[in-house]
Formats: C-alpha cells, structure tokens, sequence
C-alpha cells in the first residue's frame, strides 16, 4: 500500500508545472515567516529539492547566517550535516 501511494504522489508532483511548483515554494515560506519559532531560531533541519519538489532555496538562504542542516544520504545510512554561509550543493542526483 505504502509503495502504491508514493507512485501516486511522485506521478502528481511531476505533473506539476514548474510555475505551480514555485507558488507552492512561496507559500511555504511564506507561512514559515508567520511561524515566531522559526524567525527566532538559530538553526534548521531542511532538505535540498529535487525532481520538482517544493523549492526551499529560500529557506536555506534564510538560515545562511545561522546554522543549517541538511540530510545527506551514504548507502543506507542518512545523516545531517551543518552548512553554515554555504547554500547550494550540486551533485549527480540534481539537487540544489
């Protein structure tokens, strides 16, 4: 069932257009600067998008001067890491 639902929800977002894609990004963020606890905070958990998931280039940008974690995959293991002043991380699977 799970494997199913996530087919689903992989073919709707890359149904998106890249205009409703970024809509969704503003509104994300948008919201979040409405939440005191994340204007307030001094660090963050946030992934980097990929293959049309909801940008978050703005969210990391916001954490430039703070600290910033990210998840970073090795095999089977996922880990977080702290940028701090660094935002944009290319590699082979196209995530910014």
């Amino acid at each position: 069932m799970k494997d199913v639902i996530r087919k689903e929800m992989l073919k709707k977002r890359k149904s998106l257009s890249f205009r409703e894609v970024e809509v969704a990004g503003e509104l994300v963020f948008e919201n979040l600067l409405k939440i005191k606890e994340f204007t307030l905070a001094q660090s963050c958990f946030c992934y980097c998008d990929f293959k049309n998931e909801v940008p978050t280039l703005k969210i990391r940008e916001y954490f430039k001067d703070k600290v910033l974690y990210e998840p970073v995959v090795d095999g089977p293991v996922m880990y977080a890491v702290t940028r701090k002043g660094e935002i944009n991380v290319y590699n082979g699977y196209g995530i910014e």
